[in-house]
This record gives structure tokens, sequence and C-alpha cells, in this order.
């Protein structure tokens, strides 16, 4: 250390954990039988602990299922999770807290991993049940709502290219520009999020009523994203570029809690 406070740094380097590092396939209705190592973890990020060990173990979902893992043992803090990407916390589908831990997140086609944390050994367990037909984007307000259910959390891929202006999303500040309509049904309340994932260009997303008529919440005027408590009903989905000029494809991933 250099200048006027002048001093001495002590520090020390650590191994960074393994076990995001090629983890271990986890076969579906295989349980297996896992002795977790001894913490700390160098795993981040959201339902994860650092005093506990953990293993990891990947897996593939071909269509979209619903993927129901389940835990046993490892005590009352052990901690379930399904991420896309091990080392990225944003990618989190689905967590739970205690010895009989249960997840059963809608997970689209893709990779995953189960994190699994606690003491001793545990016995974890995945199932991939074929989901019912899921949203997805049209370019009107035409097709039949495809349901939605608590825990979902999709991503969805679009493209405007070619697309019509079919919703009016002036009250929103993003009125004349293409747009792309995913109608969905709710068949109990629930916490309904959106936000764009990719787009190469300026747009946003907003809830509306299921026939696309009147606006239900904008997205945010800073990252185009969307929050809102719904209850039972069906409603769409939209997503629009800011201007004319914005088109392209983009992803936008919707949540259910």
């Amino acid at each position: 250390v250099d200048g006027p406070y002048a001093g001495t740094v002590r520090y020390t380097l650590e191994a960074e954990s393994p076990a995001c590092t090629d983890p271990a396939p986890l076969r579906p209705d295989q349980p297996e039988n896992i002795l977790l190592p001894v913490g700390p973890s160098a795993i981040g990020g959201p339902c994860t602990d650092p005093d506990l060990g953990a293993e990891v173990r990947a897996f593939r979902v071909d269509a979209a299922s619903t993927a129901r893992l389940t835990l046993q043992g490892g005590g009352a803090d052990a901690l379930l999770s399904i991420r896309g990407d091990c080392a990225d916390g944003a990618t989190q589908q689905a967590c739970a807290l205690g010895a009989n831990a249960s997840v059963s997140p809608v997970l689209s086609p893709g990779d995953y991993v189960a994190i699994v944390q606690g003491e001793g050994q545990v016995t974890v367990s995945l199932t991939l049940e074929a989901a019912a037909e899921l949203p997805g984007f049209a370019d009107a307000c035409d097709a039949a709502p495809a349901a939605l259910g608590v825990g979902s959390d999709l991503a969805l891929d679009g493209d405007t290219t070619l697309a019509r202006d079919t919703v009016d999303l002036a009250i929103c500040g993003a009125g004349g520009a293409a747009d792309a309509v995913a109608r969905f049904r709710l068949d109990a309340p629930a916490r309904v999020t959106a936000f764009i994932a990719q787009a190469a260009f300026s747009a946003r997303v907003a809830i509306v009523d299921g026939n696309c008529q009147q606006v239900v919440r904008c997205g945010d005027a800073m990252t185009g994203d969307v929050t809102v408590d719904l209850p039972a009903g069906v409603y769409a989905l939209v997503f629009e570029g800011s201007t004319p000029a914005d088109l392209g494809p983009f992803r936008v991933r919707l949540r259910a809690d």
C-alpha cells in the first residue's frame, strides 16, 4: 500500500470450491445418496450458506417440464436449489430450506444444476414431468391462453422483425412500435414478474387484460421490467420496442410466485 496511509496488507488465498466444476449428472427417477463435504463452500448468491458444504449435480431438460427435486436429510438448515448456471445466483429457479426440502418449478428446455447444502448424508431425487402447454409469444392477441402456474419461471423467446403494432401501449410510453403478445391464465392469485432477459434494442414489457384492451401495469420506465399482484383470470404479457425502429429477436423471463 503506497501513499500517506502506507501500511501492511495481510491476505490468504484459498482454492475455490470445485463443486461447480464439471458436476456429476443427476438422473431422473434414480434417487442418489450423497455424502456432503464439510464446509465452508465457495458457492455464493441466494439460497446458499457459506458455512455448509455443498454438492452440485447437473441435469438437462429436453422439453418444458415440471422438475420435482426432493431432499431427505442434511439437517434443519439444509438448502436445496435449482439454477441455470451454478456460479450465477441470478439464474436461480427455485429454493427450499430444511431436511425434507422440495421444489417443483416449471423449467424451459436447457441445462440446469441442483445445489445441495447441509450436513452428513442426504438423498436427492429428481423427476421430470411434461408440463402443460406453456405461454408463448404471438403477433396478435388471439392465441388461446396457456396456464401459468404458481412457481413457474419461464424463458419466452420472440421476434418482432415482421410483427405489427396490435396493442396500444401509448400509456406506457412505447406506442407505435411492433409488439408481441403472450396470453396466459392464472388459476390462482399470483405475483407475476416479467423482465427482458435479451434484446439488442430498447424495449419494455407490460401486463394487460386478457383482451389486450386495458393496461394493468406498465413496465418500469428505466428497466422496462414489470411486477404486479394479480387475481385469478386471463391476462397478456406484451413486449414492444420503444420506437418503430426497435425490432428483432428477444427473450423475456416470466415468473409467477
